[in-house]
């Protein structure tokens, strides 16, 4: 994506966390995604740096959307800092700055807007039917394809769905979006959400009001507003009974289940549960806070599930928002849908290597991340090709992080195996050359080992997971390479902070 946006002067981004990270380095690549130095002027968010001494083309200072690659994700829904869930930037129109015919799939049932600037003018048809031309217009996707025609004029087009980010990104052949930013719900930065594939499984995940459900007659409404700020995305379960419930069944094979469902109570004070195996095992939901409370019911294995939510006392009411089913044992982000199911990619972002061609005879990795959970074998960095790598992961097994490198048959393992909070910030750090190598987090050393490290290289370099698989299910906040071996004096200082 570096050639769709400027690179900006080397000392414009002096003050970026990127910049403060590499200011004792005199080559290395740093990404800062919780910093906010580029936004105001810019539109985009964090910070990124890479050192060049001997290719000086590479040089640069910028907001790592412009040095990254986030390769066919979908649009994605994150918390944003004002607490509400949104769709990040994203352009689904192709070739955005040079309109032409063309049909876009989109999601029937969900809601999405159309910008058109300068004299364009496009008829469209299926999904949305009219004429547009400059303005905004929004609507609700009455099928699968929206088919724009007799394209003329010269401006952009921006296609999007909706609640979202509205930032335009240019388009060339492909749809483009922005990274997966997250907040908490105070509005703290957390970095890049980095997360595997999922499935919801459920139909019409936030309209209690379809016959996809069933419940009391007279019971849901669809009359509330969600955790995405909008009117009318949410239903509202009152219940006419004692332990009234709406429920839906999935025909799924058996599987690690894990269902969520966002609710905030209305009137009441009885207890709401949900379950996934049609109320046969139950966990309550405390509301008692009165604002929107995630449930979660995660890691039971069963067939054709069928999700419940009770309420416990007559004429108790919830707002309902984004339920959800997924193959997994935990819960990931909401996945909003309709009248089908809907499956979110992986999140697969890299960098080119050529954009950090070093001596990689040597190799320092730092990452401070905030695991959502531990699972598989999963990457804060990758940087492989089969046999020769660099990685720094997060490990199968109790929540280990280690390290992998090597080349040839010749690959070895620094691991940790005592890291097993999730939702905790982790800061670890590897250094690998002339024996010995180590790997320190949090301020202390982990492991070593008597082996030498021989360099390798490969083409793309994933952060975040291993490419089309192994996401590390966590929040990203900064990542340092640098072509040197940290000592172990440096490598307590970094992972200390």
């Amino acid at each position: 994506m570096s050639g769709a946006l400027a690179v900006l002067s080397a000392g414009a981004a002096r003050g970026s966390g990127a910049s403060k990270m590499l200011s004792a380095e005199t080559q290395g690549l740093a990404l800062d995604f919780t910093d906010n130095y580029w936004y105001a002027s810019t539109g985009m968010r964090g910070s990124a740096r890479v050192k060049d001494a001997g290719t000086p083309a590479n040089n640069y200072n910028g907001y790592p959307y412009g040095l990254l690659s986030y390769a066919s994700p979908s649009v994605k829904m994150c918390r944003q800092s004002d607490g509400l869930y949104r769709h990040g930037a994203h352009n689904l129109y192709l070739n955005s700055a040079s309109p032409a015919n063309q049909s876009i799939t989109l999601v029937s049932g969900a809601t999405y807007a159309i910008t058109i600037t300068g004299s364009v003018s496009i008829t469209w048809s299926g999904a949305y039917t009219g004429a547009l031309t400059a303005g905004t217009v929004e609507f609700t996707a009455a099928s699968g394809t929206l088919t724009g025609g007799s394209t003329s004029g010269s401006g952009t087009v921006h296609v999007r769905r909706t609640p979202s980010n509205s930032t335009y990104l240019a388009t060339t052949s492909t749809a483009r979006y922005g990274l997966p930013y997250e907040w908490d719900a105070s509005g703290n930065a957390q970095g890049i959400l980095v997360e595997e594939a999922r499935t919801n499984l459920l139909l019409y995940s936030s309209d209690l009001t379809n016959a996809a459900w069933t419940k009391p007659a007279n019971s849901c409404t669809k009359t509330a507003t969600g955790l995405d700020g909008v009117a009318n995305s949410a239903s509202t379960f009152t219940a006419p009974t004692n332990n009234a419930t709406v429920s839906q069944v999935i025909t799924s094979a058996s599987a690690a289940r894990s269902g969520s469902v966002f609710l905030k109570r209305r009137t009441g004070t009885g207890a709401v549960t949900i379950s996934l195996d049609n109320g046969s095992t139950e966990t309550t939901v405390d509301l008692s806070s009165g604002g929107w409370v995630r449930g979660l019911k995660e890691n039971q294995t069963l067939a054709n599930p069928t999700f419940v939510l009770k309420l416990a006392t007559s004429g108790d009411a919830v707002d309902v928002w984004c339920g959800d089913v997924e193959n997994g044992a935990f819960a990931t982000s909401p996945i909003e849908t309709f009248g089908a199911q809907a499956t979110r990619a992986i999140d697969n972002i890299s960098i080119l290597q050529a954009s950090m061609p070093w001596d990689y005879s040597a190799m320092s990795i730092s990452a401070k991340f905030v695991p959502k959970t531990f699972g598989a074998l999963s990457y804060l960095i990758n940087h492989s090709t089969g046999n020769n790598r660099i990685q720094l992961r997060a490990d199968n097994g109790a929540g280990r992080i280690g390290a992998a490198y090597g080349s040839g048959a010749a690959v070895y393992v620094l691991t940790n195996s005592d890291v097993t909070v999730a939702g905790s910030e982790y800061r670890a750090a590897c250094s690998c050359g002339a024996s010995p190598n180590y790997i320190y987090v949090n301020g202390e050393q982990k492991s070593s080992s008597a082996t030498s490290y021989s360099g390798a290289l490969s083409t793309s370099v994933n952060i975040g997971s291993a490419g089309a698989s192994a996401a590390i299910n966590s929040y990203l906040k900064t990542l340092v390479v640098v072509p040197r071996k940290w000592s172990t004096t440096e490598l307590q200082g970094i992972t200390s902070s």
